[in-house]
């Protein structure tokens, strides 16, 4: 099957269709974490690959660390790229803030609904790059 897709800096784009189609497939491709087989990807005018900093990308599970409270999930992919312990935790408590989980920072995963753990999940996301 034949595709072409361009987004704009900015954009919210959905991928929609039936379970096997090929979406996650193609979101690790573009993440970096599975190569291209046929066509090529061009994500900000280069090939994709893994640990790029201008790309974030959240999976369908929300992979906490159990160990960890909600505002050190959060601030932990900050925490890899060498942000500063204060600033990341700043901005991890934002984020969690604007999640709807205030007041949930000190919180272990297993004391969180599936939906709690997502918007964690996506406050990690959105703290990168």
């Amino acid at each position: 099957a034949e595709a072409s897709l361009s987004i704009r800096p900015g954009e919210f784009v959905s991928l929609v269709g039936p379970s096997g189609c090929g979406k996650t497939t193609l979101l690790n491709m573009v993440a970096g974490l599975i190569a291209v087989n046929d066509g090529s990807i061009s994500v900000g005018g280069q090939a994709p690959r893994m640990g790029r900093p201008d790309v974030s990308y959240m999976f369908a599970s929300d992979c906490l660390l159990p160990w960890r409270t909600a505002l050190h999930n959060a601030a932990f992919g900050m925490e890899l790229r060498g942000v500063e312990r204060e600033e990341r935790l700043i901005r991890a408590s934002q984020l969690l803030k604007e999640a709807g989980l205030e007041g949930f920072e000190e919180a272990y995963a297993s004391q969180l609904s599936k939906g709690m753990r997502q918007r964690v999940a996506l406050a990690r996301t959105f703290g990168l790059p």
